[in-house]
């Protein structure tokens, strides 16, 4: 254990508590019945447990899933591809516009996913280019790629309401993912990502998210952290997170309201580790499926 808890810092947490929880989108009824009405000893301890934790919710045993190898052509169709070379040009040449280390990733535990918009402070929104180059800018972060996508989509298919998408929704509060780590080239030449997006019904679908669109802070693009040991450690590599909580969303065409990200604070925290350059995205959070 590292050092004692300053007063400083015990004031820094109650004052974000204060002022950065989302206290609108809370019930005040079941706030009243379910946190209020605790005793001090339990609600110390439920509070203590959650701030152990990095201020993550754990639910039920950890499931990770592997990733799936993507095609465009198979699973969109003939005339898309991943796009090749520069942003400003035909995308049809050059290398292709993918996260190489997302390709490398081999299993993926969703909780340790971060969710990032790329907004700086009053910004509203950010045309789809602009946040790519932002986080291209994020050397330690893995930009997460179709392969990811794939790999939740066909987990939604065979599993529904135990599946993933379904664990992060009732978890996180999570209805929008988009997957940056792969560009696509649709035929006329535009440029998306790939997105998992939940409906008023709730049922998930799969759509594109346009880098000529604005992007809100509703909708945040899946990363993973990167920690590279230090040279004595030969080839072997770790990939943490702070995974923090999206809002409601709604597909990139439709006309939705701004939201606010929910959650408290995070931290990073290191996760399991990797040898023989096999890649694998683990992290904490992992709950009950419904």
């Amino acid at each position: 254990m590292g050092e004692v808890v300053s007063r400083g810092q015990a004031l820094e947490i109650t004052a974000r508590v204060g002022t950065q929880v989302n206290w609108e989108g809370i019930d005040g009824d079941k706030l009243q019945s379910e946190v209020i009405s605790l005793s001090p000893d339990e609600f110390g301890r439920r509070f203590t447990a959650f701030l152990k934790n990095g201020c993550r919710i754990i639910m039920g045993a950890v499931r990770t899933i592997a990733t799936v190898p993507f095609n465009p052509k198979k699973f969109i169709g003939e005339g898309w591809d991943v796009w090749r070379g520069p942003s400003d040009g035909d995308g049809l040449s050059g290398e292709e516009d993918e996260d190489k280390r997302s390709l490398a990733i081999q299993e993926i535990d969703p909780s340790r996913i971060i969710f990032e918009t790329c907004l700086k402070r009053a910004e509203k929104s950010i045309i789809g280019e602009e946040k790519i180059k932002r986080l291209k800018k994020m050397a330690n972060k893995i930009r997460l790629g179709a392969n990811v996508f794939l790999a939740f989509w066909k987990d939604y298919q065979e599993n529904g309401e135990n599946s993933i998408l379904e664990w992060l929704h009732q978890t996180q509060g999570i209805t929008f993912i988009d997957f940056p780590g792969t560009i696509l080239r649709y035929p006329s030449g535009s440029r998306s990502v790939l997105c998992l997006y939940r409906g008023g019904r709730g049922e998930w679908s799969w759509g594109f998210s346009w880098l000529d669109s604005d992007w809100y802070s509703g909708y945040p693009s899946a990363l993973a952290n990167l920690f590279v040991s230090p040279p004595y450690l030969g080839e072997e590599f770790c990939f943490n997170s702070c995974p923090l909580q999206p809002p409601s969303i709604l597909p990139i065409s439709a006309i939705f309201s701004e939201s606010e990200i929910y959650f408290l604070l995070s931290s990073d925290f290191v996760s399991q580790r990797i040898r023989k350059k096999t890649f694998i995205v683990s992290v904490f959070l992992m709950a009950s499926f419904r």
